[in-house]
């Protein structure tokens, strides 16, 4: 874990920001005592864990440590040492568990000790060396040193640690321990980490155990154990469980996909010295591949099981797991007034009428408090909640349906010739046809923006639209606002359609009567052909015309 992990934990959110930036999530249905029941001998208990082999292990690192800590120099020196001329490579795996480029690369991720160390120094004082690397089972010790500056300050962190385990072919196999002894010159502070895990061919696999001790003088929390084991029960979609004990108090629960938080990482309230539990309330963060989201509805694991293929059903799903996740948080809530009200005070007043007193003040501002934590619970969601809706519908405000321009259909004199005609017949055509797919268009821009904002749209056999929207939205007379405008479009391009159908009439109708009237004024010779006796007795322009038609343009 991280080389400050129990001075960070001072400040309580110190921890989280130090897990998750070495990529460490916590477990599920641990065995862990009730809240209630943490005195202040919790922080220097160990926990149940309920894991044989687990247990083993904890008891062993227990055994250990209290070796250790009577004579580090005993377990971190010795007096002959074995030649052994390692690579880089070879020291890095050995004491931080990767190769100096992955730590750098990827430092949050490292395995076993700390890594963003600027030296690395490897002394092999048990086993065989084989070409430069321990072969067969080995007992190293590592020196590792970094520092960082904080503006005019600079700290230097040292680690040592005894590492006992087995490489074959330059990479770790087996079980594998690590005893360290930390310290950070300038803030004073320093402590143990202890690791025992299984590597299978250089890899950590899912079950290992971590205890960090504080040491003496330190006021950190004196016992910090996390434990990792493979997923069980609901954590399908897990590689590891983890959980984080302060003492015997259960502390931070998750799940790791391969090397990412993926779930929920669940921090419980722990009893401080002061008596006050912090946080007040159950917390819980969701997390995806190693990103926090704000979708929690992911972290259910039944989420994505009643997920269809399709879709189809992801609005709903949606809706109803915000719904659970927000009863979660009023049970974490109603858990913490119930733990806070039964709490009893630490003060101990002289007299019955003191100790009632101070009882009732107590009560009293452990009521306010947890009111002002619910008022300040309901105001987030809530204020979670109008965003998300002043989102969706600004998204509905924004919309505007597809600028389809068809032109204006052709208008002709009655006295056109016939080619013309066709030719004005075929792009009337057209132009039907356009009015026909520009209100397609339409629909299917209200279908996606519906489907866009988490809805479902549907259209029935008979051409009627049904919808649903998710309630978050408050949008439903906006989309029928919408729905109602788009009928509308339909209606006046109907109107257009109707309204050329009638000039085309009118047309038809003057083109009639100008070659009945051009037919009436022919005269017929003797040899069977006709001839003009004089020029036609009116012109086409006294004949019906059709009426210019300008199509306006749609909303």
């Amino acid at each position: 874990m991280c080389i400050a992990l129990s001075s960070i934990l001072r400040a309580r959110a110190g921890l989280l920001s130090c897990l998750l930036a070495l990529g460490l999530p916590l477990i599920a249905a641990m065995p862990a005592l009730a809240a209630s029941d943490y005195t202040e001998a919790s922080f220097l208990k160990h926990p149940r864990i309920g894991d044989a082999q687990l247990d083993a292990w904890q008891e062993e690192i227990i055994g250990r440590h209290a070796q250790m800590s009577n004579n580090p120099d005993r377990w971190f020196t010795a007096a002959t040492s074995i030649a052994c001329d390692m690579s880089e490579e070879t020291k890095w795996k050995i004491a931080v568990g990767r190769n100096k480029e992955a730590a750098d690369r990827d430092p949050g991720l490292s395995d076993g000790a700390a890594s963003g160390f600027d030296t690395v120094r490897v002394t092999l004082i048990e086993g065989t060396c084989r070409q430069g690397r321990p072969e067969g089972p080995f007992v190293a010790v590592a020196e590792m040193e970094s520092s960082s500056a904080d503006g005019d300050r600079r700290e230097t962190a040292r680690h040592r640690v005894r590492i006992e385990g087995t490489m074959r072919g330059g990479e770790l196999e087996g079980e594998l321990r690590s005893f360290g002894f930390w310290k950070v010159e300038a803030a004073e502070v320093k402590g143990w980490q202890h690791v025992i895990e299984i590597r299978e061919k250089g890899l950590r696999q899912a079950k290992w155990i971590e205890i960090d001790f504080s040491a003496p003088g330190d006021d950190g929390p004196p016992l910090i154990t996390t434990i990792s084991r493979p997923p069980s029960g609901a954590a399908q979609q897990a590689t590891s469980e983890l959980v984080v004990w302060i003492g015997e108090m259960l502390y931070m629960e998750s799940t790791m996909f391969i090397r990412w938080l993926n779930g929920w990482v669940v921090i419980h309230p722990v009893l401080t010295p002061s008596g006050e539990f912090d946080p007040p309330m159950r917390q819980r963060i969701c997390f995806q591949r190693g990103k926090e989201t704000e979708e929690e509805w992911l972290c259910d694991p039944a989420y994505g099981f009643a997920l269809k293929a399709d879709g189809s059903n992801e609005a709903s799903l949606r809706e109803r797991f915000s719904k659970k996740i927000a009863e979660l948080r009023q049970a974490d809530l109603h858990e913490a007034i119930e733990r806070a009200a039964a709490r009893p005070s630490s003060a101990a007043p002289q007299s019955t009428a003191e100790a009632e007193a101070e009882a009732e003040r107590l009560a009293a501002e452990r009521r306010r408090s947890l009111a002002e934590a619910a008022r300040e619970v309901v105001r987030t969601q809530q204020n979670e909640r109008h965003k998300e809706r002043d989102e969706l519908q600004a998204r509905i405000r924004d919309f505007r349906f597809p600028d389809t321009n068809c032109g204006s259909p052709p208008l002709l004199r009655v006295d056109a010739p016939e080619y013309e005609v066709d030719e004005a017949q075929r792009r009337v055509r057209e132009w039907n046809s356009c009015l026909e797919r520009a209100s397609e268009r339409d629909w299917s821009a209200l279908e996606n923006l519906v489907v866009g904002l988490g809805g479902q749209w549907s259209k029935g056999a008979d051409r009627r639209i049904s919808r649903v929207m998710p309630t978050v939205c408050e949008c439903d007379g906006m989309i029928g606002d919408l729905i109602r405008l788009a009928n509308e479009r339909v209606g006046m391009r109907s109107d257009d359609v109707e309204r050329l159908n009638e000039e085309i009439r009118r047309f038809n109708r003057g083109r009639e009567e100008y070659f009945r009237r051009l037919d009436a004024s022919r005269q017929w010779d003797d040899g069977g052909g006709y001839y003009y006796e004089a020029p036609p007795a009116f012109t086409p322009q006294t004949l019906p015309q059709p009426q210019p038609y300008v199509i306006p343009g749609y909303r």
